[in-house]
C-alpha cells in the first residue's frame, strides 16, 4: 500500500462471504467507498480474521473494520476468544518506523448481518432464535438466498433497493436498535452496521431506482 496516500484507506473484514458480497455491492453504488477494500478470511474463524487484521496492518491500512455476527458468540469458548481479540486491538496499532498507525474496530450484529438487511424494510427488536428466522422475515419483502450464486446474480444492496428497501432507513433502524438496546439492557436484535456506514459515507444520499 502507498504510504503517501492522502485519503483514508479502509479494510473491511467479514466473518463470511455474505459480508464481502454486501460491501462489494455498496462499493459499486457509492463512489465514497473507492478506498474501501472488502476482505474475506480463508476460513470463518476468529483466528483467520486476526490473520487478516495483521496482514492489513502491515499493508498500511489506516483503519480496519471487522464485521461480527454475534450468533456464533453465544458459545462460551467463542465468546472468550472474541473478547480476547477485541482487547488486543482496543488501542491503535502504531509502528512509527514502518509508518503504520492503524485503528481496528469491531461492529456487531445480533444475530447476523441479515438483520441489517431486514432493516432496509422495517424496524424490529423482537428476539430471533436463529438467522433463518430473520431470513424468513426478510423474504417477505424481497427474494433472498444465503448462497454465493444468488449474491453473484443479485448485488445485495441494489437488489434490496429494487424491492423498495432503503439504506438510509436501514442505518436509522440500526441506530435505533442500539438506542433501545442501551435503554432496555437488551443483548439481542441489534446492529452496529449503521454506525460503521455513517463513518464511511457521512454524506449519504440515496435515490430510489
Amino acid at each position: 500500500m502507498d504510504k503517501k496516500k492522502t485519503s483514508i484507506a479502509t479494510l473491511i473484514i467479514g466473518e463470511g462471504e455474505t459480508e464481502q458480497f454486501y460491501m462489494i455491492s455498496l462499493k459499486n453504488a457509492f463512489p465514497q467507498l473507492r478506498n474501501v477494500r472488502p476482505e474475506l478470511p480463508k476460513h470463518s474463524s476468529l483466528e483467520d480474521m486476526e490473520a487478516e487484521i495483521v496482514k492489513g496492518i502491515e499493508m498500511g491500512y489506516d483503519q480496519i473494520f471487522c464485521l461480527i455476527d454475534m450468533d456464533t458468540k453465544d458459545d462460551p469458548t467463542e465468546a472468550k476468544k472474541y473478547a480476547s481479540l477485541r482487547k488486543r486491538y482496543n488501542k491503535p496499532v502504531v509502528k512509527k518506523k514502518k509508518g503504520i498507525n492503524c485503528r481496528v474496530e469491531f461492529f456487531e450484529t445480533h444475530r447476523c448481518i441479515e438483520l441489517f438487511f431486514l432493516y432496509y424494510f422495517k424496524y424490529t427488536t423482537k428476539p430471533f432464535r436463529s438467522c433463518n428466522e430473520i431470513i424468513k422475515d426478510l423474504i417477505g419483502f424481497a427474494p433472498y438466498e444465503k448462497e454465493i450464486n444468488f449474491f453473484r446474480r443479485h448485488p445485495i444492496h441494489q437488489h434490496f433497493t429494487t424491492y423498495g428497501g432503503s439504506l438510509v432507513q436501514a442505518i436509522k433502524n440500526a441506530e435505533d436498535s442500539l438506542i433501545s438496546k442501551s435503554r432496555e439492557g437488551r443483548e439481542y436484535t441489534f446492529s452496529e452496521m449503521g454506525r460503521m456506514l455513517k463513518q464511511l459515507i457521512p454524506d449519504l444520499k440515496e435515490s430510489k431506482p
